[in-house]
């Protein structure tokens, strides 16, 4: 195929980009290296090349996955105009709801049921993610209390737990089959109650 990329950074985006998608919606175990091969347009060689093997194309998905997430996050957590609690809200209909990749549901939680359990690598990986996707919501909550942009009742660890919770249970529901419809009107209902007892 003479329209493949050429160098090792194009093959590097052009794989992540197809394997992002087989992987979110098939499971690790749910695509081989000859799935790979055929949807990238790729040869084994270059493949190994590049990256490794199967589970080096994985971790390096779920790496390029995890800082598309935060940015995304944090894009939504600065806007001076959205309490917090709307801005997460928002966040995770973008990154979880959107109606051209649902019912994918999140990558993060697809990988922790696929493979966390199996792979102590990919274990860590996912412990780290979830981390740091936590310090985000900290940080940015602190940020707004900062700009009293919120009221100071909860501390910004106690915001990055309930908004963790809703970010990945959200993704696991949507995995396990729950509708788009419910899942909109449950986070609805879940961040409306929270306002609620925060401002009370």
């Amino acid at each position: 195929m003479s329209n493949l990329p050429k160098s090792d950074n194009e093959r590097r985006l052009h794989v992540i980009e197809i394997a992002t998608e087989m992987f979110w919606r098939y499971g690790y175990d749910g695509v081989s290296v000859g799935d790979l091969v055929r949807q990238t347009g790729l040869n084994r060689y270059t493949l190994y090349q590049v990256f490794g093997g199967k589970k080096d194309i994985f971790i390096s998905v779920l790496k390029h996955y995890v800082e598309g997430a935060r940015v995304l996050i944090t894009e939504y957590l600065e806007r001076p105009e959205l309490d917090p609690f709307d801005a997460v809200q928002d966040a995770i209909i973008a990154k979880m709801l959107d109606p051209e990749i649902f019912p994918a549901g999140c990558l993060i939680c697809t990988a922790a049921v696929d493979m966390a359990a199996k792979d102590s690598e990919v274990a860590a990986f996912m412990a780290q993610s979830s981390e740091i996707i936590g310090r985000d919501f900290a940080e940015a909550y602190a940020t707004a209390m900062e700009c009293s942009a919120t009221q100071d009742q909860l501390s910004p660890e106690g915001f990055a737990e309930l908004a963790s919770a809703l970010y990945f249970s959200t993704g696991v529901q949507a995995r396990m089959g729950r509708s788009r419809e419910d899942l909109l009107s449950g986070l609805n209902n879940v961040i409306s109650g929270l306002k609620k007892i925060h401002s009370a």
